[in-house]
Parts: structure tokens; C-alpha cells; sequence
């Protein structure tokens, strides 16, 4: 084999280990795109929840506090008859 020969078998081998890296290279990426994708909804999901969560826990405590409020005008109706005039 002449000089020559052997640098064309050279490139030629180093292109095809370009191109099988490159293909590589692309089902990675397109496997980490993937998983991006996935955890970007996971998190959609996770923080839709923790806010329907904070909601109802602030819904449920102006629940209990207009009740306690209504606790009390009624006790204080019950106790002081005259209140409930004015």
C-alpha cells in the first residue's frame, strides 16, 4: 500500500466513526429532549397541585373564621339579648 492509500482508508474510517458518533450524538439528544420534556410536565403537575392545595387551605381557613365570627355573634346574641336590637 502506498502512502496515499493508507491516509484515503485513514479519512475514510475516521468519516465513518464521525457519522456513527454523530447518530449517537442525535438519539442522545433526542432522548434528553425527551426527558426535559417529561420533567418540564412533572413539575406543571407538582406546582398545579401545591397551588390547589394552598387554595383550599386558605379557602378552609376563611371557612373557619366566618364561622367563628358567626360563633360569636350568636354567643354574644345569646348572652347580651339586648345586642341583637341595635
Amino acid at each position: 500500500m502506498t502512502h496515499l492509500q493508507v491516509r484515503v482508508e485513514s479519512i475514510s474510517s475516521d468519516i465513518a466513526e464521525i457519522k456513527t458518533e454523530g447518530k449517537d450524538t442525535h438519539r442522545q439528544v433526542l432522548n434528553l429532549r425527551d426527558d426535559v420534556k417529561r420533567l418540564f410536565t412533572i413539575g406543571v403537575v407538582v406546582v398545579t397541585l401545591i397551588s390547589a392545595a394552598a387554595a383550599l387551605v386558605s379557602l378552609y381557613d376563611t371557612w373557619l373564621a366566618i364561622n367563628q365570627k358567626t360563633q360569636d355573634v350568636n354567643h354574644a346574641a345569646r348572652t347580651n339579648p339586648g345586642l341583637s336590637e341595635l
